[in-house]
């Protein structure tokens, strides 16, 4: 009898060892859990299409000769299989409540830390809760996160009792904070009542920092509200939204980038954030989503891309965007520096100074806006279109100006210079 039930414990004990390796595995590599068929018996011989990735790897661990997943598909136990998807979540759990009792050690042993929240993009009842810390050894910084936190209302001392809560509830020694970090929204960097201001009544060593590539997007949005570039992102937005909706569309666009762009690797034009215009706006596809309009002009219910395809066919959106391109270019890589975890605060200002470099040596270099306009008018000629002003500007104040003038001055450097 004792020898029986030690032998049902070690059984039981490989089964989750090899239900484990495989939750590890798949939550390592960010891979989705579950089919339509995970339930039921389990059988590596016989396996649906359908049971999902879990059941799947665990199928080719059995017929690899894997000792727990064999004994999973053992007959005669199937009262006892431990793969139910209640029994999934649960170890999941577990494996999330080890990580971050191991990342709360690390921010506790580090000799300071600094807290970052922000709210998530599809449901605004919801804040994502971040740690940067110092490690104590090697003096390199770290990022946790430290999971989601429900809050009921979104008032700045709803936002701070929550967070607090949350650390204190995760055993934070709260003495090591040295700041705070968000965004510009008034309910988080409000003097009084918002959130930075609450958590420093507490604990004055808080430092509040309004984020910095936060504020460095909204920097790029509000300089980008120069007319004509202001309505190329406008019809950008538009051409985005219409090609990501739906299979057909973007489908048709990946198939026409790899016949005329084989070496380019992205095959879909990404969706655009109203308050990150520092991402580069890829000239290169204009060519390709123009014929997958055309292809979609060809049904008679696509309108919408009659009226695209015709905005894009024109010459003052063409030159928007290649100006566009070309700053974005710049500011991209200040964008993605920001956003390092190991970046300083000289580090931070160091980039900012290099990119107003960069920024006025192209206002005093007419050759970098030479190249621009080269390859803008190359373009436009290849669809037959020639240089011209804009519809808005052939009765106004500039109907005399050269068509190259007036984006030299009144787009180009006015965008550089807001």
């Amino acid at each position: 009898m004792i020898g029986g039930r030690a032998k049902e414990i070690a059984d039981n004990r490989a089964k989750l060892q090899s239900i484990i390796k495989v939750l590890y595995f798949i939550g390592r590599h960010e891979l989705a859990l579950r089919g339509d068929r995970d339930y039921g018996p389990f059988n590596p011989e016989e396996l649906a299409k359908d049971s999902g990735i879990f059941r799947g790897f665990l199928g080719l661990l059995a017929t690899s000769g894997d000792e727990g997943a064999k004994l999973l598909a053992d007959a005669s136990s199937v009262r006892a299989q431990l793969i139910s998807p209640r029994i999934q979540n649960e170890l999941l759990s577990l494996m999330a409540e080890d990580i971050l009792k191991e990342e709360i050690e690390k921010i506790n042993q580090s000799p300071f830390f600094c807290i970052m929240a922000d709210e998530t993009s599809n449901y605004n009842k919801e804040l994502l809760l971040y740690v940067i810390m110092m490690s104590k050894k090697s003096e390199q910084r770290f990022e946790s996160f430290l999971g989601f936190i429900y809050i009921e209302r979104i008032s700045g001392e709803q936002i701070a009792a929550a967070i607090l809560e949350r650390l204190l509830e995760l055993n934070i020694n709260m003495l090591r904070i040295i700041a705070q970090c968000y965004d510009g929204a008034a309910n988080m960097q409000g003097k009084h009542r918002g959130v930075q201001a609450i958590i420093r009544k507490q604990y004055p060593s808080a430092i509040y920092f309004h984020c910095f590539i936060h504020k460095f997007n909204l920097v790029a949005t509000e300089s980008a509200k120069v007319k004509l570039i202001d309505r190329c992102i406008s019809t950008l937005k538009m051409v985005v939204t219409y090609l990501n909706d739906g299979h057909i569309r973007s489908g048709t666009l990946a198939k026409i980038i790899s016949i005329h762009l084989s070496e380019q690797k992205k095959k879909r034009v990404p969706q655009l954030n109203p308050t990150r215009w520092t991402e580069r706006h890829e000239t290169l596809l204009l060519g390709p989503i123009i014929l997958t309009l055309e292809q979609m002009d060809t049904d008679e219910d696509e309108e919408q891309a009659r009226n695209l395809k015709w905005t894009l066919e024109n010459f003052e959106f063409i030159i928007g965007l290649f100006i566009l391109d070309n700053i974005s270019d710049l500011l991209q890589g200040v964008s993605t520096a920001l956003q390092s975890v190991s970046f300083d605060l000289s580090q931070a200002y160091g980039e900012i100074e290099t990119l107003n470099h960069c920024l006025n040596e192209r206002l005093l270099n007419e050759n970098i806006f030479e190249t621009i306009w080269a390859s803008a008018v190359e373009f436009a000629q290849s669809i037959g279109l020639e240089p011209a002003l804009p519809a808005y500007e052939k009765r106004g104040r500039n109907k005399n100006m050269e068509p190259r003038s007036y984006y030299l001055t009144e787009v180009y450097e006015a965008y550089i210079q807001r």
